[in-house]
């Protein structure tokens, strides 16, 4: 049997994987598809996002029918009513005017998924007209200056003054400070002139409501600042419909174009608008019992679909010169180098579990087998992973010559089968037309007819498989979130009953 694997063999390994990808593309889950709730969409938000939200709740309703309705109130207060709402009336979408609420919520286990929309800054909004010529901060500590600061309950009355604090500056504003409320009623008290500035969010002071008012940007509130995020709400009674008003407010071409028109400045990575957005995730085929259900259920969360190409992850590179996915899960670290020319260099790549390599053998283990040098005895037919096509081959060989003493070279005078994969080898085994077969422990521990004995003390032997998101999918928020379902909890449970490594393998 040859060592070494021709072109041809690598071209049809990527032409199944192709046809594989061809087939997801094409499949669609024969499922209905569900209109819109007979009751509007709650979504509690603070004023800052008021006149942005108020654009993309209309255009909502009109393309797609889904009614919904908005409460605004100051973030603390509608965390609270978050937190304790009216009986039988749960709220489905959370936007405050700072992340820190919806870190609160998540905290509560209020918040599931989340997605930013928009960061804003403190600034100083004159009154019209600039009576009093205040130009700086000292300008504003001067006697007979009122300055209007939303009370604690909202984000940036609650920012700014833990700010001025740490700065040891409150103290002296704080005699000046006329408390209003929300940020619109701090920044309409400088319309009315019943203030003479007001320290609100850029976004509010750059309203049509405050044109011709001066704003001041000054440095002693640099650090004050806000990233808008929509949130989910783990109360919702229906999370498909709450995430796609959520993919609909942050997307770049639907809710972020009156977010930007409000004089925001708007998420840069954010997803275009789709009804039913399509990802395409390859990922190593010792990964896919992992990671099934998991897609599954992000799919019918999220009302999306994701086209999974399970392969070799050799095959998967190769394939890569003919379409790009969103996401790469790799069985080994080698793979997601060697897929840098054609997949692109991901502006981060994480370690999500790793897997042991086992001598599958038949249980109780007839043949006596003890460690790898043992399959090169004569006779064994033995089952390896291909060593061009996938992970487990080219961690094989590596763990073969590591042994030394010639145990590559015997092992391979006994090889009967060298599969794409790992599962395939653990058919066979289970067929009884292999004796032993070098695999992952993932592929033996569901099985009782089999077991597995371990290749311990050689590192290549415990691959780590790191997952990343293309960097130049359309989809980098949808993708992000995959990547979450991945790595939660319930997804950890999956891969140790399975008998992965949670994290990279130290």
């Amino acid at each position: 049997m040859s060592l070494h694997t021709s072109p041809v063999t690598v071209a049809v390994g990527s032409l199944v994987v192709l046809a594989g990808l061809a087939a997801g593309l094409w499949w669609r889950e024969h499922r209905d598809r569900p209109g819109p709730l007979d009751r509007p969409l709650i979504v509690y938000a603070a004023p800052t996002s008021r006149l942005p939200l108020e654009a993309v709740a209309a255009d909502y309703e009109r393309e797609t029918g889904q009614r919904v309705e908005l409460r605004f109130g100051p973030s603390e207060d509608i965390l609270t009513k978050v937190r304790f709402p009216a009986a039988g009336d749960p709220g489905d979408v959370f936007v405050p005017a700072d992340d820190s609420y919806v870190r609160q919520a998540r905290d509560l286990g209020l918040a599931a998924e989340s997605i930013p929309l928009a960061r804003v800054r403190a600034v100083v909004l004159l009154a019209k007209g600039n009576p009093k010529n205040l130009a700086g901060w000292g300008d504003l500590l001067r006697d007979g200056v009122t300055v209007a600061v939303p009370n604690p309950g909202a984000a940036v009355g609650k920012l700014a003054r833990e700010h001025l604090t740490n700065t040891r500056k409150w103290a002296a504003l704080e005699p000046r400070v006329v408390d209003t409320g929300t940020v619109t009623e701090a920044a309409n008290a400088t319309k009315v002139g019943s203030a003479d500035a007001a320290i609100v969010w850029d976004a509010v002071a750059g309203a049509p409501a405050y044109d011709g008012q001066t704003v001041l940007t000054l440095p002693e509130l640099d650090a004050v600042t806000g990233r808008v995020e929509v949130a989910v709400l783990t109360q919702t009674r229906d999370p498909a419909a709450a995430l796609k008003f959520a993919r609909y407010a942050s997307a770049a071409d639907r809710g972020l174009v009156h977010f930007r028109a409000s004089e925001f400045r708007v998420e840069p990575r954010a997803d275009p608008w789709a009804d039913e957005p399509e990802l395409v995730l390859y990922a190593g085929a010792m990964l896919r019992p992992a990671i099934d259900d998991t897609v599954t259920a992000f799919e019918r969360r999220e009302g999306v679909r994701v086209a999974r190409v399970y392969s070799g992850c050799g095959d998967l590179v190769a394939a890569m010169r003919a379409r790009r996915p969103d996401a790469f899960f790799a069985c080994d670290a080698r793979f997601m180098t060697d897929a840098e020319p054609w997949f692109g260099k991901p502006a981060s790549v994480e370690v999500v579990s790793n897997n042991l390599l086992v001598i599958g053998v038949p249980k109780g283990n007839p043949r006596g087998i003890r460690t790898l040098k043992d399959l090169g005895k004569p006779g064994l037919r033995v089952g390896v992973g291909h060593e061009q096509r996938c992970a487990l081959g080219g961690i094989t060989k590596e763990t073969l010559e590591f042994v030394g003493g010639g145990t590559y070279a015997a092992v391979r005078r006994n090889v009967k089968e060298e599969a794409p994969d790992g599962g395939t080898l653990v058919t066979q085994l289970r067929s009884r037309t292999l004796d032993a077969a070098i695999t992952y422990t993932s592929f033996v521990t569901p099985h009782d007819d089999i077991e597995g004995v371990p290749v311990t003390g050689i590192d290549c032997a415990a691959p780590n498989q790191p997952f990343a998101v293309g960097p130049e999918t359309r989809y980098p928020q949808l993708a992000g979130r995959l990547f979450d379902a991945i790595k939660s909890a319930e997804s950890r449970a999956r891969f140790e009953r399975l008998g992965f490594g949670w994290g990279a393998k130290k």
